[in-house]
């Protein structure tokens, strides 16, 4: 079966490349059941093995850079030995997780590639397009479609990598998640709604996400971030959309108020629904020598602030309690 959604175009915008040859873009997201009942097209299996070596290569260089101690200037006439900051072993795990199907399959997922494989009926019927050995066999074509349509140029070739492997630190496509709240929300999310610019030197993007409430008069929200890549600030930004979506939701729907009285399980009880991050309490134990008094601080970390939720009392229970207080109020807005 055709797939007649196929978009070149945003395949293109999506890994950060444009062909010269779109048949060889074509051919990367084609199954061999496809190519089989169209006679005029090719698969993408060889392209998959160029792939491959292709994200050997990357990820080799990568590694070389980022945990060199010393390497030999070109220009010094100094000779020194290599180091490394992460041995043999390490590296090799390193390599694992970054090439292993689960991390290539959720980089494709999350960039939502997967949408334009083109399947004969034999892979239609077994659907095949969210297994994730489909998904990493499609990131290894498009890596290897990239390698020929450059010839073989790395400066082309590293950012695509980057960009597509960056996709896979998301433990979710935030911006398909956005779409979900919108669609029960009277706000409006399109392409239009994300305005994404690069810093000077090209280093840096930033992503500027609007929603428009439909029919009405009342400005629009709006959330800002930054990526190291253009599909990252979009990600960063949506994410930071869905967390103001569940924050309302929360008070909204769920928390009507705080539970003043037992507001450690009411933290506990957020987590449980995935809408915050598992709380971690952290002590620390004082004596104030003007009041001879003994107290207790606890300090409560959730990963997306970047600050602690506090509380000091004379005994562990209160300062916890008043510290799960704090935590809900900023929550809780």
């Amino acid at each position: 079966m055709e797939n007649k959604n196929f978009n070149g175009e945003d395949i293109q915008s999506k890994i950060g490349y444009s062909f010269s040859n779109q048949k060889l873009l074509e051919q990367a997201f084609t199954r061999r059941s496809y190519a089989n009942e169209h006679s005029e097209c090719a698969d993408n299996e060889v392209l998959e093995f160029y792939g491959d070596k292709v994200l050997s290569i990357y990820l080799t260089k990568w590694f070389e850079q980022s945990f060199a101690k010393e390497q030999r200037q070109s220009y010094s006439l100094v000779q020194k030995y290599y180091f490394s900051q992460k041995n043999e072993g390490e590296l090799s795990k390193l390599f694992s997780y970054y090439s292993d199907t689960e991390m290539l399959s959720k980089c494709i997922w999350n960039l939502g590639l997967e949408s334009y494989l083109r399947l004969g009926k034999s892979d239609e019927s077994n659907e095949v397009r969210n297994k994730a050995t489909v998904a990493e066999d499609l990131f290894e074509a498009i890596l290897g479609a990239v390698a020929i349509d450059s010839n073989w140029n790395f400066e082309k070739i590293f950012p695509v990598c980057t960009t597509m492997l960056g996709a896979g630190k998301y433990a979710e496509n935030y911006i398909r998640r956005l779409q979900d709240y919108c669609h029960k929300s009277p706000y409006i999310l399109s392409d239009d709604s994300f305005l994404t610019l690069m810093y000077l030197g090209g280093v840096t993007y930033t992503c500027t996400l609007t929603l428009h409430r439909s029919l009405c008069p009342y400005p629009p929200l709006k959330f800002k971030s930054t990526g190291n890549t253009a599909f990252e600030a979009k990600m960063e930004a949506a994410k930071k959309a869905c967390e103001a979506f569940e924050r309302e939701y929360m008070k909204n729907r769920i928390v009507d108020k705080i539970n003043h009285e037992n507001p450690v399980s009411q933290l506990q009880e957020l987590y449980q629904h995935n809408w915050i991050d598992e709380p971690k309490y952290i002590w620390e134990e004082g004596f104030d020598e003007e009041t001879n008094e003994h107290f207790w601080i606890c300090k409560i970390d959730l990963e997306s602030f970047d600050k602690y939720f506090c509380g000091k009392r004379t005994t562990k229970k209160e300062a916890k309690k008043e510290a799960a207080i704090n935590a809900l109020k900023e929550l809780l807005g």
